[in-house]
């Protein structure tokens, strides 16, 4: 489940940190205010294609960055260590270089799972 978004510089959005709360969370707002651009950010975060004209106009590079939650019950079929946070991350350039990568970063005494680290 997705936790926390974050994306910056990401075509009219400058910055921008969401935090979902468990069950159902709904996007609404008027036309032009960026809701499907937060829905293709996770788009980007699971492989979609990407261009350097959805780099925010007058900046180098846009990030986007989630924290997802694994349900209880994956942690008998996942070689995830126990109460893992998984993160995805996704960068783009405006040379049109892109990187993108997922980890697993276990919980510490001083990490929070409302963002990323």
């Amino acid at each position: 489940m997705l936790r926390f978004l974050s994306i910056s510089r990401l075509a009219v959005i400058d910055r921008l940190e969401l935090e979902f709360a468990p069950g159902l969370n709904v996007l609404t707002g008027e036309t032009g205010a960026g809701k499907s651009i937060l829905v293709g950010a996770v788009g980007l975060l699971v492989g979609g294609r990407a261009s350097a004209d959805l780099v925010r106009t007058g900046e180098e590079t846009a990030a986007v960055q989630a924290i997802f939650e694994t349900p209880s019950w994956t942690a008998r079929s996942s070689p995830a260590p126990r109460c893992a946070t998984p993160l995805a991350r996704w960068s783009i350039c405006t040379d049109s270089t892109s990187t993108s990568s997922c980890s697993i970063h276990p919980p510490t005494s001083t990490s929070s799972t409302n963002s990323p680290p």
